[in-house]
């Protein structure tokens, strides 16, 4: 099992994202529900003699399950000792719970509304493809496809979406008098191709599309072109329909802004809110783009680029006995040793491996379990992702 400081750790979202789903609130009963939630209110302020008074025993798994989570999410935490985390732990071993049924209760505790509210409810009326699909990687759309009913999705996993649902209906109420998410069809290589614009207006024929993102993410060349990719799509469909737009622009919302970081750094945004205008193809591009991609689709048979799995290459780290972090990080074995072999305490240094990271593989495919190619290059045990190799664009 680990221990009780491995459930602390997991609780308090350290490892979040390795644990199991929360089952949406319309598949489960109201007497479900409250069976999922019950424990003991008094342990909304335990203490370790509360903790102990319990009559453990006589509780069903599930309420313990409940008990235990609560705890271990509570800032009292910190008067325990040892000796009260080893009473916990015997608790978890006699009733043979597991982290991830402590890690789910935890997750169950969010009130039912905003639970309900995160369910996702996207519809793209019954077309062979939406516009967003068309430009992810044709491997990952037509294995979500595939596995369907065995991919599960953490109620988490929905928020980003969600803040940027909110945002969408918040503006629309504010713009009663322009064309709002209308959703546009046509037929591309005898594919059904669907898409929803946020907002068009009539009088300059400028589509507009909101964006909720990072400041990393903004400042990453490689969004924008996806922004381009898209809304040259949306106005592709409305041409199908007989308009003619002539410009494009995203607004874009920096969710996690920061005033501090903009005055000392003049390379991160300098306000929250963006316009940014995107380049409009013309329509014979826009056509050959958008039909190459629809045959990508359709023959679902071609692995993922590196620059669709967002890959990071390896690396090698020069490391020192006794350091964190590495003193500098190469791109070949031989660039390594020769940095090395510069230094005045090059016996202190070794070089250390690091493999090639597929960060969108990795943190944001829920395709990647069904996924043969990323089965065939499972990196080796022990090569651990290391904070410093995190990519600063995602």
């Amino acid at each position: 099992f680990g221990g009780i400081g491995a459930v602390v750790a997991v609780v308090q979202g350290i490892a979040a994202n390795a644990l199991g789903h929360l089952v949406f609130p319309d598949k489960r009963s109201d007497e479900r529900y409250a069976a999922l939630v019950k424990y003991d209110p008094r342990l909304d302020n335990p203490s370790p003699e509360l903790v102990k008074s319990i009559q453990w025993q006589d509780l069903p798994k599930q309420e313990a399950v409940n008990n235990i989570a609560k705890i271990l999410n509570s800032p009292l935490l910190e008067s325990f000792t040892r000796g009260d985390f080893n009473f916990l732990d015997d608790i978890i071993r006699n009733k043979e719970i597991k982290f991830q049924d402590i890690a789910e209760a935890h997750r169950n505790n969010i009130p039912e509304p905003v639970a309900s509210a995160l369910i996702p409810s996207y519809d793209n009326g019954g077309a062979d493809i939406s516009v967003t699909s068309l430009w992810k990687p044709p491997q990952m759309v037509s294995l979500v496809k595939k596995h369907d009913d065995e991919i599960y999705m953490d109620i988490d996993d929905n928020v980003a979406s969600f803040i940027g649902t909110a945002v969408h209906e918040k503006i629309k109420r504010h713009d009663p008098s322009n064309l709002k998410e209308m959703r546009l069809f046509a037929n591309v290589e005898g594919l059904t191709l669907s898409g929803e614009f946020d907002r068009y207006t009539m009088e300059a024929s400028t589509i507009l599309d909101y964006k909720v993102t990072s400041a990393k993410a903004f400042m990453n060349a490689t969004h924008r072109e996806d922004w381009e990719n898209q809304l040259n799509t949306y106005a592709w469909l409305m041409r199908q329909h007989g308009e003619e737009p002539k410009a494009l622009m995203a607004i874009v919302f920096i969710k996690d802004f920061s005033r501090l970081e903009a005055k000392r750094n003049l390379t991160y945004p300098q306000q929250q809110i963006h316009v940014v205008p995107l380049t409009l193809w013309d329509n014979d591009t826009a056509t050959q783009r958008i039909t190459q991609r629809v045959l990508l689709h359709r023959s679902n048979t071609e692995p993922c680029t590196p620059d669709e799995m967002w890959m990071r290459p390896g690396k090698w780290a020069v490391r020192k006995d006794g350091r964190k972090t590495a003193i500098k990080l190469c791109s070949s074995l031989s660039e390594a040793e020769s940095f090395i072999s510069t230094q005045s305490d090059k016996g202190k240094l070794y070089v250390e491996e690091r493999p090639a990271l597929y960060l969108r593989c990795d943190e944001y495919c829920s395709a990647a379990p069904f996924c043969p190619q990323k089965a065939a290059r499972q990196a080796p045990a022990g090569n651990a992702v290391v904070e410093e190799d995190l990519p600063t664009d995602l």
